[in-house]
């Protein structure tokens, strides 16, 4: 499976939409509220892990297609979830949607992997050689939730891996991927994060959004948000 990033409301925070029904006779229409509140209550369950989500930045990157045997730009989101405290990489195409659970020591391991593809690709271009190397000691092992169409799944074991890429020696790519892992409850559904190619522009631009008085910033500026909104009340 791949996921690209969702281009629309990429800033917004996530809530799951309310669909109307048409109107039935009194007694269909009391079944139907009866299903209506069973799916719901399945539905607040699912949406519990990311329930108090909202965006601290958008991402750009770019996957790989394997049609046009080319790189296509995409964005991802970094989310924040107060309850849990929580982050998410959050990535999404028109039928799936994955959120890959991090924490502040992941946020860190991140940073330092970048860091450490700056450095690597600064020797590159000063010897003029080419890198086809997984970054070492730097990896993210965590959960992953995901959406199928209309359905949840969850797991574990997920493990996110840095490596750095030269398509030249002027020209070295970071790429964060994963190991493909199955759902706890169907062992038939699998996810795995479609690699996301970072260009040296990007990767700066990512470690910059990481930094931790940014990530204060973003936090305060939503909270200050949420304030004025709750006084109407």
């Amino acid at each position: 499976k791949r996921f690209v990033a969702d281009r629309q409301s990429s800033c917004l925070r996530y809530n799951p939409l309310l669909h109307g029904h048409p109107h039935w006779g009194a007694s269909k229409e009391k079944k139907m509220k009866k299903n209506l509140i069973v799916m719901l209550m399945v539905l607040l369950v699912s949406f519990t892990v990311m329930a108090d989500e909202y965006s601290l930045f958008t991402g750009n990157a770019y996957t790989y297609n394997d049609l046009s045997k080319s790189l296509n730009k995409t964005q991802f989101l970094i989310k924040y979830d107060d309850s849990e405290n929580t982050y998410y990489l959050f990535t999404a195409d028109w039928m799936n949607k994955i959120w890959i659970y991090l924490s502040e020591n992941d946020l860190q391991t991140i940073r330092n992997a970048i860091t450490k593809y700056q450095d690597w690709v600064k020797l590159a271009k000063e010897k003029q050689v080419e890198i086809n190397k997984e970054i070492p000691d730097l990896t993210i092992r965590t959960n992953v939730t995901w959406q199928f169409g209309d359905d949840w799944y969850h797991a574990s074991g997920l493990i996110l891996k840095f490596t750095v890429l030269s398509q030249n020696p002027q020209r070295h790519e970071l790429v964060i991927s994963s190991n493909k892992v199955d759902s706890n409850k169907n062992s038939f559904v699998d996810v795995e994060l479609d690699p996301l190619y970072f260009e040296e522009e990007e990767a700066a631009d990512f470690l910059s959004c990481l930094d931790k008085s940014n990530i204060t910033k973003k936090k305060e500026e939503y909270n200050k948000k949420k304030e004025a909104q709750d006084l109407f009340n």
